[in-house]
């Protein structure tokens, strides 16, 4: 994470982590991510936490907690994917576990693009099954306007917290655990 420019003990700059990590091994991209794009991201993440009440109203203790608990699953993510790695059959199968935790999160990682300026919305986004809220709506937000991609970050943040959070990250844990 400090390569990446990023702090340990910062819910958003683990958020930016997750959110990398799980969007790579998600969309099996072995093209890395550029400190640029870590921190655009940690901004899309901070400004939706600024702007949502319930992590205002998080006590420093709880989003500590958060944040560990978005690194430990990044770590899990990141030791699965290069567990698959030269295993086409295995590396199919740690993305589907990804997304589908993210899924539970309300995210739909097959229906971003990471660039330079963070998160947008991919257009004609391709994915297995739109079974979820973050799929409906990251599809209808299709135009590429700044607009848009600052309600990507927004929409992300305020899906993961009226989902739960920490049930999700966990239950991808878990997800992974079982395929590993």
């Amino acid at each position: 994470i400090r390569p990446s420019g990023l702090k340990t003990n910062n819910v958003a700059d683990a958020y930016a982590v997750w959110w990398i990590t799980a969007w790579e091994a998600a969309n099996q991209s072995d093209a890395g991510s550029s400190q640029s794009m870590y921190r655009a991201v940690q901004r899309q993440a901070t400004q939706a936490m600024l702007d949502s009440g319930k992590f205002s109203a998080a006590s420093n203790a709880v989003k500590q907690e958060m944040a560990e608990s978005l690194l430990v699953q990044a770590a899990l993510i990141e030791a699965a994917s290069d567990s698959a790695a030269g295993n086409a059959e295995q590396k199919t199968s740690v993305a589907r576990a990804v997304n589908q935790g993210a899924k539970h999160m309300g995210l739909d990682l097959t229906k971003m693009t990471l660039t330079e300026d963070g998160f947008v919305p991919r257009s004609g986004g391709r994915s297995d099954a739109s079974d979820g809220a973050g799929g409906e709506q990251l599809a209808a937000n299709d135009s590429g306007t700044a607009a848009d991609d600052a309600s990507l970050g927004h929409y992300a943040l305020y899906a993961a917290a009226g989902t739960g959070l920490l049930a999700g990250v966990f239950a991808l844990g878990k997800g992974l655990s079982k395929r590993g």
